[in-house]
Formats: C-alpha cells, sequence, structure tokens
C-alpha cells in the first residue's frame, strides 16, 4: 500500500507543466563559475550539474537526479538525462523516447530519500548498478539508517507519467483546504502529496481541496499575498490559516512533512 502511495505520488520526482526551464549560456565560462538550477533555483556546485539535452540538442542544467527527471517527464521525447554517480562519478543515462524510458546502463538504480535542512544533492542520486549504490550507502551511514529503496527507470518512470491531483474537489464544502506547492516536482509527488491524502482519506465530502501550482502567476500571487517568498514544495491553508495549535503544539503548514507539520496533524485539522 505504501510503495502504491509513493509510485503514484513521486512523479513527482513531478504533474501539470513543469515550471517553466530557463534556458542558461550553455557555455564552458557558465559551467565555470557556476549557476542555478533551472528548476528548483537553488545555486549548482561546479562540475555537479545534471545535464538535459533535449533533442534540438539545447543543454539545461539542474542541481539534482529529481530536478533533472521532473524537468525530461515534461520534455519531449528524444532527450538524455545525464547524472554522475555520488560514489564513482560514473555517468549514468537516462532516455526518453517515444517509446519510453530507459537507462544506460540497464542496470542502473536511483535513490530518492526526503530532503533534509533544504539540502537534497547526497540523497537524490544515480548509481551505474545496484552495487555501487550499496557502496555509497557504506560511506553515508546517515543515510543508509532510512534504507533507502534502490528504484529502477522502470519504476520512476511509472510515478513521473502520474497525473496531476484534481484541481478542485468539494468546492461546495464547509472545510476549504488550499494546496500551493510545487506539484509538478518530484518531490512533492514523492513526498507530500502522499501524507495529504493519507491525511484526508476519511474527510470525504466534508473538506474540500484546492491544488496550485505554486511556479505559475497564480499560485505566486496567492503566496506573496501570504507573505511567502521563499522557494517551498508546499504551503497549505485551512479555511485560509496557515498556523495552528495543534495538541500544545504550534503546527505550520508549510516545508516538508516532518518539519513544522506532519499528516497526523493534518488529519486532526481536518
Amino acid at each position: 500500500m505504501r510503495t502504491m502511495h509513493i509510485l503514484a505520488a513521486l512523479g513527482a520526482l513531478a504533474l501539470a507543466n513543469c515550471q517553466a526551464v530557463r534556458e542558461d549560456s550553455g557555455t564552458n565560462k557558465a559551467l565555470a563559475e557556476g549557476h542555478t538550477c533551472n528548476l528548483c533555483e537553488k545555486p549548482i556546485p561546479p562540475g555537479k550539474e545534471v545535464t538535459l539535452i533535449t533533442a534540438q540538442g539545447d543543454r539545461r542544467y539542474f542541481r539534482c537526479a529529481h530536478c533533472g527527471l521532473t524537468a525530461q517527464a515534461s520534455a519531449g521525447a528524444d532527450s538524455v538525462l545525464e547524472i554522475a554517480s555520488g560514489q564513482s562519478g560514473a555517468v549514468v543515462r537516462v532516455r526518453k523516447s517515444a517509446s519510453g524510458w530507459s537507462a544506460e546502463p540497464a542496470s542502473a538504480v536511483f535513490m530518492s530519500l526526503p530532503e533534509e535542512g533544504g539540502e537534497c544533492m547526497a540523497r537524490h542520486q544515480a548509481f551505474p548498478d545496484q552495487a555501487e549504490f550499496e557502496r555509497y550507502l557504506g560511506h553515508h551511514p546517515d543515510l543508509a539508517r532510512h534504507s533507502p529503496k534502490a528504484y529502477t527507470i522502470a519504476e520512476l518512470s511509472e510515478i513521473l507519467s502520474g497525473g496531476l491531483p484534481a484541481d478542485h474537489k468539494n468546492p461546495d464544502s464547509p472545510v476549504q483546504l488550499l494546496v500551493v506547492g510545487r506539484i509538478t516536482h518530484l518531490p512533492f509527488k514523492q513526498e507530500v502529496l502522499p501524507e495529504i491524502e493519507k491525511a484526508l482519506e476519511s474527510a470525504g465530502s466534508s473538506i474540500g481541496i484546492r491544488y496550485v501550482d505554486a511556479s505559475t502567476p497564480v499560485g505566486t500571487a496567492l503566496l506573496e499575498a501570504r507573505g511567502i517568498t521563499e522557494h517551498l514544495p508546499v504551503a497549505m491553508f485551512l479555511n485560509g490559516r496557515r498556523v495552528f495549535e495543534v495538541e500544545g503544539r504550534t503546527v505550520d503548514l508549510k516545508g516538508f512533512p516532518g518539519g513544522t507539520w506532519t499528516g497526523a496533524d493534518l488529519a486532526l485539522l481536518v
């Protein structure tokens, strides 16, 4: 059941139109000086970029496997994503064609753990095979303790092709939850959406829910009107409020679950 939630939600490593991917100069000089991720806009350490090569030969640069795969999901066919392994530096290539997704080498696996403290690079990785994945965990016991799954490209492609959540469900319900998030991004589908769905599954028609993509003008305006300008995976507003007291604790419905809110908190509120 949990695996199905993850697979249904991970595409997240994604959903409607991905945030507009900005072109950079593509020059060696720009790479040497460093630049920001075309999706999450965080800085990319020089030489650590994940590169998406489109059918037209354009190159776009990303900070981690999540962002690169998310962008590739919304790109046209015949694109190639190049990801260097965090263990050996060996390059894993993900191809998206009209017939589907594939990886080179075919034995490649991918790691996708939730961000911690806003950091993702060590947690969103690609490896040429299972053995290198296990060696990487051997060098990173802090990650190994989470028992991360090694995803195949077939599993990720199913996640990445998942659809968007319903735009506005039960609009006439007296209780309304507004979800403004990076709903086209893989981390949202993998880490945020399952928590929301689980929290609301017993509420039925008694609660309305609206999803708005934070990267659209409407999403940006909604967040700015509420004083939020930082890059967040999600900010939620229950009948217009984001901050609540739950069992003696302050719950702030923004960011990744496990930080200032959990799915259990949201279930109690609705």
